[in-house]
């Protein structure tokens, strides 16, 4: 064991440094490659589904401030009706993103899979015969399912 955890329990051998963590990251960047494209077009709907939901209270002002203090019953209908496009926009891009994110996800997370896969299938007998076959598939089988809980719930919320 390395060492106690911040709520006082061990932690594993398999906890990376620092500089393994970077170097996995620049790994799973490179790996991204395919789906960077979806994940720019993502983070655009993202931006503009924001840009959206933040007009909204700009509407309300502008309302209030055009439409009940001046007693402009045009400028009020106007912003009740562009607050209303950019609440149902905001609803629609929100679905939208989540289900680009875990259509990206999802795609990603197959790929990997494959690959983990047929990594096992070209290491050696020798290999087998000297690491523990059911650590490995138990270790694999954990961190994909770890990371398919990433992308289904956290990466979903976290946009």
């Amino acid at each position: 064991m390395r060492g106690q955890g911040h709520w006082g329990d061990a932690l594993p051998d398999e906890t990376l440094s620092r500089d393994e963590a970077k170097r996995v990251l620049r790994r799973l960047w490179t790996m991204l490659t395919p789906w960077r494209g979806g994940i720019a077009r993502a983070a655009l709907v993202v931006t503009v589904q924001v840009g959206a939901l933040i007009a909204g209270p700009s509407l309300v002002r502008y309302g209030i401030d055009r439409g009940l203090a001046r007693g402009d019953a045009g400028a009020l209908d106007l912003a009740v009706g562009l607050y209303l496009v950019l609440a149902l926009a905001g609803l629609v891009l929100g679905r939208a993103v989540t289900r680009m994110v875990a259509r990206l996800g999802e795609s990603f997370l197959r790929h990997l899979r494959a690959h983990v896969f047929r990594h096992l299938m070209g290491l050696s007998m020798e290999f087998f015969e000297k690491e523990k076959t059911g650590r490995l598939v138990a270790r694999m089988t954990s961190d994909i399912d770890e990371l398919q809980e990433l992308v289904s719930q956290g990466l979903v919320l976290m946009v």
